[in-house]
């Protein structure tokens, strides 16, 4: 299936901005581990709990089904205090 991804912060720095994307995952946890596969210097955050995926406008878990057409949002960790 064919996704948008859109990537902030530091991932945006090493993945670009804006990523059309064609995948096999069926669900938001198989799509981080291929775009770990993808982007090695980004699969210890993408892997982990820090960077979150959003799905129109809200926060989606790894069990979040995917389908054609959608965009993703793939926000950075935060950092600072």
């Amino acid at each position: 299936m064919r996704l948008t991804l859109v990537f902030f912060g530091r991932l945006a720095d090493v993945a670009g901005r804006e990523l059309p994307f064609d995948s096999a995952a069926r669900n938001v946890g198989g799509l981080r581990r291929e775009l770990a596969g993808r982007f090695p210097g980004l699969a210890e955050d993408l892997l982990g709990s820090r960077v979150r995926i959003c799905i129109a406008d809200s926060l989606v878990s790894d069990d979040e089904a995917l389908h054609d057409g959608q965009r993703l949002d793939i926000l950075s960790p935060l950092s600072g205090g």
